[in-house]
């Protein structure tokens, strides 16, 4: 359905529904709900019988509704005009209601988040068989360092072959490398230093 569709729509059904219900107002509960609304009815009327007296001349006004002359609005109008406030207020309100109707279901929202997106993986890809061999190789100078009690070059060695092959890390003969190359720094900075 189009916009344009959505809201004739919404004018149909609405406007109909409020032009009925005002339709069956009473003169007298219009004028009260007027009056509670704080417009003053007997005012209004003069208004009305100054534009459709000007309307007769021509379209010159004949008095203004300040005018003490003007023409005053005693007895009640006939049901058919008493009709026609009711109606067109219930017309315009059904269009405006329409209006921010259609204006709230056509607009892009706001407020809305974008839908949520798959994070990217923080998983490191496998690495390849030649990262897997420069790890080995590594590996293999840090245990000769480690022999050579040589244990910050070894680990440091040891931490080039995690950047590289994560995984290997895990092997047993790893960890123990590790592990001895990190005993022999502790004894080697437990023991006292020249002065």
């Amino acid at each position: 359905m189009t916009s344009e569709e959505l809201w004739q729509t919404l004018v149909d059904e609405t406007g109909e529904a409020l032009i009925e219900e005002a339709a069956a107002v009473s003169l007298a509960q219009a004028e009260q709900e007027l009056a509670a609304a704080g417009i003053d009815v007997a005012d209004v009327y003069g208004q009305a019988d100054s534009f459709l007296a000007s309307l007769r001349a021509g379209g010159a006004v004949v008095a203004s509704a300040a005018d003490p002359e003007a023409p005053s609005r005693k007895a009640l109008p006939s049901r058919k005009k008493a009709r026609a406030i009711p109606v067109w207020m219930a017309a315009a309100a059904a269009t405006v209601t329409a209006g921010a109707v259609a204006y709230v279901a056509t607009r892009p929202s706001e407020g809305t988040p974008p839908a949520p997106t798959t994070p990217p993986s923080t998983a490191t890809p496998p690495p390849t068989a030649d990262l897997v061999a420069q790890a080995g190789d590594l590996r293999r100078r840090a245990a000769a360092a480690c022999n050579l009690s040589h244990p910050e070059e070894c680990l440091a060695l040891l931490d080039a072959a995690r950047d590289k092959d994560p995984a290997g890390e895990a092997r047993e003969d790893v960890k123990a490398l590790r592990q001895r190359a990190e005993d022999q720094l502790r004894e080697i900075e437990a023991k006292p230093k020249p002065k």
